[in-house]
């Protein structure tokens, strides 16, 4: 394709695991690259990647869509850089699901080896996502998303990391983890747990900044606001219902449950992240025509695959793990400054 196509960027929606030698390949032709996210299997390899698009002076963008979503880039702009949540010392991430995110090949698919590109069986190609061969699990697949969205909005990074799980509830021939809990150390005293569960999809994916004046909760493409006034704050009651049995009433857990908030901002969105993806899309097109300014660098990529390699290296060894501050992006050489990214053309 390289070779034979006239062709100026590429976007990579691969399995994890191919991401670095793709990306690496489209830099060294002098193609500008659009890599979805995790970033690739190891820190290694995302060095390799941005070394490539230094070298050969290409643009290459990861796909963190978060970044480009208006409902995340509002809340960020309107709350979090105003200081309405006042100090932020504790963060919960969540993403929960009550599936085994195992794919069946549909019937009457026609036979496929697809062994000559590198998966030992279809089973493994469908999924991908269940081996280690292929895939970092949950905390790449979908705990980095949320790593980067907090280290977006506390404008830091992680120091240490303290991770346990396993695989709990789907002994079906995976192997890896079903269950992932992490505890994240951030400066100044903040603290990030993270919990990313497949047994149980109630609570879908979110995070939640809980501040001094504050919470904000985000996700499912809304955000919510709830203050720490005196005379209106977050609360759980205990409501009876007919039968005697006593739930919880908590406010701050659905939007239409909540009494004393306010609801920031709706996503002109479908719901299934197709807006958020066109202005990815947009904003990478935008960046190489007239080098338009991209929310983060390939560098905060690398940064989330340090923490999500942290989480797992943190579980192998039942420990909590330190994050060296000596091996930060900040040793990298600089990014290109040029204005336009296509007179490297």
């Amino acid at each position: 394709m390289l070779q034979q196509e006239q062709l100026e960027a590429v976007i990579i929606a691969t399995p994890l695991w191919t991401h670095a030698e793709i990306a690496i390949a489209c830099l060294e032709a002098r193609r500008h690259v659009l890599c979805e996210t995790a970033m690739a299997m190891d820190t290694g390899e995302c060095r390799r990647m941005i070394e490539a698009s230094e070298r050969n002076k290409r643009l290459l963008v990861i796909g963190y869509q978060h970044l480009f979503h208006s409902v995340y880039r509002s809340a960020y702009q309107n709350i979090v850089k105003e200081g309405l949540l006042g100090g932020v010392y504790s963060i919960e991430a969540a993403w929960h699901s009550y599936t085994s995110g195992r794919l069946q090949a549909g019937p009457g698919t026609p036979p496929f080896d697809p062994r000559p590109w590198g998966y030992a069986s279809v089973d493994d190609l469908l999924n991908w996502r269940l081996f280690q061969r292929y895939s970092n699990g949950l905390v790449s697949e979908r705990g980095s998303g949320l790593i980067s969205l907090t280290n977006w909005y506390l404008d830091a990074l992680p120091t240490a990391v303290q991770a346990h799980g396993g695989i709990y509830s789907y002994n079906d021939g995976r192997d890896v983890d079903d269950h992932v809990f992490a505890t994240l150390d951030y400066p100044n005293g903040r603290t990030v747990t993270l919990s990313l569960i497949q047994s149980n999809g109630f609570e879908r994916s979110y995070t939640q900044f809980m501040g001094t004046k504050g919470t904000l909760i985000i996700g499912d493409d809304e955000a919510l606001l709830f203050t720490e006034d005196k005379g209106s704050p977050t609360k759980v009651e205990a409501a009876k219902l007919r039968g005697g049995q006593t739930v919880l009433d908590a406010s701050a857990s659905r939007s239409e449950e909540a009494t004393s908030h306010s609801s920031l901002t709706q996503a002109g969105n479908s719901g299934d992240g197709t807006e958020a993806y066109r202005q990815e899309v947009s904003a990478f097109c935008g960046s190489i025509r007239t080098g338009a300014r991209l929310p983060e660098s390939a560098e905060h990529a690398l940064e989330v695959a340090r923490t999500c390699a942290a989480v797992g290296e943190s579980m192998r060894l039942g420990r909590k793990v330190t994050l060296d501050a000596t091996e930060r992006t900040a040793q990298l050489p600089p990014r290109p400054t040029a204005g336009n990214w296509s007179q490297y053309a």
